[in-house]
């Protein structure tokens, strides 16, 4: 959609001048979550410039107080150099080895050191180096400038391009000493709304023996239809039957159900972003009728969890409340115990939002035991966490001690990294809190290292991934 091409080619314009005229030792990107990916993506496609010479190496890495993404910055020009100088060697270059990894009293330090390794082991025709520093989430911008005005003083054949989210970590006295150069890649929401009307109108009126492309609302000539399209309905039908009943699914999914499901959830999801949660909440209700009478009775719960969070939207919390325990109770009978959860967590939220925590623990608790029945362990952990975190706010510390190790019990036969990707750790350091305000102590600081050892074993595993 032109909504989304054009900043991306107005950004590649102001690319290029930075790429191939290096006057410039930065260049800051403010976009937004739709095009985030695309402008990084856009910028590492600059190394292929005729004019440039200098390796690209992008790096996604958070930012956070502690400095620790610089340490997984370094690692990845690491990667990226080894693979560099074997992919060279193949042509007859002879790219430098790094040897062992940098030392430094600091992240930041270690990265330094690491960077002028690299440029240490270049070989003709390479020089200097270009990051695309994209890190998604800055903890303390006042920190991340200090970082990068450090590494740009320190290390001054090193270009970035730094890519933020609506946000700008660079000031007046880095931008300067850098010549940095901005440039906003921003998806216009007006535009973008009326495009997706657009095709959905396009789309609501097309046959249904046009090809996919038409039936989502590409542009295809009017009664045009691909070689094989046409035939007797009697025997379409027929053909229609035989995959759905080989598929074990309801043939009213290959009809027109499954695009009527479709304009209604986008054009529910497009009321939402013109700021009417009620006209989403009637399309989306339009939605969950379109799933319930294909035979799609899963998806239609699902259809009705999304029109309760609508209604929520539209300040409607006693209606969204009622949609939720309907879908939890539905859902329960059908065994969707996941679904089931989530509906349940909802309406904990909802009773948060008053101001409830004794009604919010009884529901997330409730939440807990579903995900628990059906062997959802991540959801059945955060069910507990909540309901106990929610009893400990509202004073009941001995109810919240029990929820909070009926949490980690499910967790400890996950093993560390797995329970580390739940919120089994936030478990075990409020469990800790727990037991510290009861003065055991030894009993504290061993979930404190349980929590520990569960996130250090996790990051461990994605590492080595």
């Amino acid at each position: 959609m032109e909504s989304h091409r054009r900043p991306i080619r107005e950004l590649a314009e102001a690319l290029r001048a930075f790429v191939g005229i290096p006057r410039a030792q930065l260049f800051h990107v403010t976009t937004d979550a739709a095009l985030h990916d695309s402008v990084a993506e856009v910028a590492m496609s600059f190394e292929h410039h005729a004019d440039n010479v200098s390796p690209f190496v992008r790096l996604d890495e958070a930012y956070s107080a502690d400095g620790a993404g610089w340490d997984r910055c370094a690692a990845t020009l690491r990667a990226d150099h080894a693979k560099r100088r074997e992919a060279m060697a193949k042509h007859g270059y002879a790219l430098g080895a790094l040897g062992a990894d940098m030392v430094g009293s600091t992240p930041l330090a270690r990265l330094g050191a690491t960077l002028s390794a690299v440029l240490a082991a270049q070989c003709a025709p390479l020089s200097g180096l270009l990051l695309v520093l994209a890190p998604g989430h800055v903890e303390d911008p006042t920190a991340f400038e200090r970082d990068l005005g450090e590494l740009t003083r320190r290390l001054p054949t090193v270009r970035w391009i730094l890519i933020e989210r609506e946000t700008c970590s660079i000031g007046p006295e880095l931008a300067t000493a850098t010549r940095a150069g901005h440039a906003r890649a921003l998806v216009d929401e007006d535009e973008a709304v009326r495009e997706l009307e657009a095709k959905l109108d396009a789309a609501s009126v097309t046959s249904l023996d046009a090809p996919a492309p038409a039936q989502t609302g590409a542009a295809w000539p009017k009664g045009a239809l691909p070689p094989g399209a046409a035939g007797s309905n009697a025997r379409r039908s027929a053909a229609v039957a035989s995959v759905a009943a080989s598929l074990g699914l309801p043939a009213a999914l290959f009809t027109g159900a499954l695009r009527d499901l479709r304009n209604h959830v986008l054009r529910g999801a497009v009321a939402l972003r013109r700021g009417d949660p009620v006209a989403a909440a009637r399309c989306q209700g339009q939605a969950a009728k379109a799933a319930a009478a294909a035979g799609m009775d899963r998806e239609a719960t699902l259809m009705e969890m999304v029109l309760a969070s609508y209604l929520v939207a539209a300040e409607q919390r006693g209606l969204a409340r009622e949609r939720y325990q309907a879908c939890a109770d539905r859902a329960n009978g059908k065994g969707w115990f996941d679904l089931a959860a989530q509906s349940l967590m909802a309406i904990g939220s909802l009773h948060l939002l008053d101001r409830d925590r004794s009604a919010a623990s009884v529901a997330y608790g409730w939440a807990g035991r579903a995900a628990r029945d059906g062997h959802h362990d991540g959801l059945a952990i955060e069910g507990f966490r909540m309901a106990g975190q929610c009893a400990a706010e509202d004073g009941n510390r001995d109810l919240a001690g029990r929820l909070f190790s009926e949490a980690l019990a499910i967790a400890a036969p996950m093993g560390d990294p797995a329970a580390g990707r739940t919120s089994a750790p936030i478990a075990a350091r409020q469990l800790a809190d727990h037991f510290e305000r009861l003065g055991s102590r030894p009993q504290a600081l061993s979930l404190r290292e349980q929590a520990d050892r569960m996130e250090a074993a996790a990051r461990g595993e994605g590492e080595a991934a």
